[in-house]
């Protein structure tokens, strides 16, 4: 992470697609905490030093100022690289276009954002239907530690 944080502070135009190539490699969990150091960084007006060190391999430095945290945080957010998508299945409790759903799932009730379908997709659900989505997914460490987690409905797969 320390070499990724590093390659991000002090990126090029020219490295930024292959920069978000290697984030989304490592998967929304590494993006999502390089998000929130970021994000604490830039908020608290401080600079970050910081070393890793590990037997058998060099030394890794990383300095990142409250401007280059800014620039990541953003440069995560624009990119969704702390997004993923999966499936999600549950029985549609309140539909709408304007407001997120409510689904039922064996795990308790879930918000999903579903303000990117159609209106098609939207009026093709009903309450009680067991609905299919393919959602985008986030988690997000609040400052506090705990996390919170965001859906947001990308395609009604099956009602």
């Amino acid at each position: 992470m320390s070499c990724l944080l590093g390659s991000l502070a002090t990126a090029s135009v020219d490295d930024l697609d292959a920069l978000a190539g290697q984030m989304r490699s490592s998967g929304p969990r590494v993006a999502s905490a390089v998000r929130t150091l970021a994000q604490a960084v830039h908020s608290a007006g401080v600079s970050f030093d910081a070393s890793w060190e590990e037997p058998h391999h060099p030394t890794a430095r990383l300095s990142l100022t409250p401007q280059q945290a800014k620039w990541v945080k953003e440069f995560v957010d624009g990119r969704d690289l702390d997004a993923d998508e999966a499936e999600f299945e549950g029985t549609a409790r309140t539909v709408s276009d304007a407001e997120r759903w409510l689904i039922e799932t064996p795990e308790g009730s879930v918000k999903v954002d579903a303000n990117v379908l159609t209106v098609e997709q939207v009026r093709s659900v009903r309450p009680g239907d067991v609905v299919r989505l393919r959602v985008r997914v986030r988690v997000r460490q609040q400052p506090d530690g705990t996390t919170h987690t965001m859906r947001e409905a990308l395609d009604v797969l099956s009602v």
